[in-house]
């Protein structure tokens, strides 16, 4: 019988650690924004990844330590492992967050136009515990845009 070896974001799904939230809005506003909202648990380890695609041209950027007056609408984490019941996560996700100060800017990449066969998200970032942070996609375009921003956590709590 034969060795398989998995890696280990292959371990993180099976372990059902790995979890998925996305924004789509079909037709963002030219200068118009989706943002996301991400609350750390005060303890474990929680990294990030993300994804930003505007069918024009955009900008993604992450920020930490971002300041809110309300976190906005939930939003829907997806556990990778589907099977049996999926776990919950410990982080929380929230869509359209008032914020009051976006906090401290740790990256920042441009979006090429959907057409040019290039895709700008962030590398996994391991973040800090009990800390907001703020993810935004902005459409830049000149007109509307099909516009979309996932955000896939790890939660080496569970």
């Amino acid at each position: 019988m034969g060795r398989s070896d998995i890696t280990l974001s292959e371990r993180s799904v099976l372990d059902g650690q790995v979890f998925t939230s996305s924004l789509l809005d079909a037709a963002l506003a030219d200068d118009g924004t989706l943002e996301v909202l991400i609350i750390t648990p005060a303890g474990g380890t929680i990294t990030l990844r993300a994804l930003g695609v505007v069918s024009g041209i955009g900008e993604i950027e992450l920020f930490e330590g971002t300041t809110v007056s309300g976190n906005g609408s939930g939003l829907t984490e997806v556990n990778h492992n589907r099977v049996g019941t999926p776990k919950v996560t410990t982080c929380t996700v929230f869509s359209g967050p008032t914020i009051t100060l976006d906090g401290t800017l740790l990256h920042h990449d441009f979006i090429p136009a959907a057409g040019s066969g290039l895709i700008t998200g962030i590398d996994p970032f391991v973040l800090e515990q009990a800390t907001n942070y703020l993810l935004r996609v902005t459409n830049l375009s000149g007109g509307a845009a099909h516009t979309s921003l996932t955000v896939d956590l790890i939660d080496s709590n569970l």
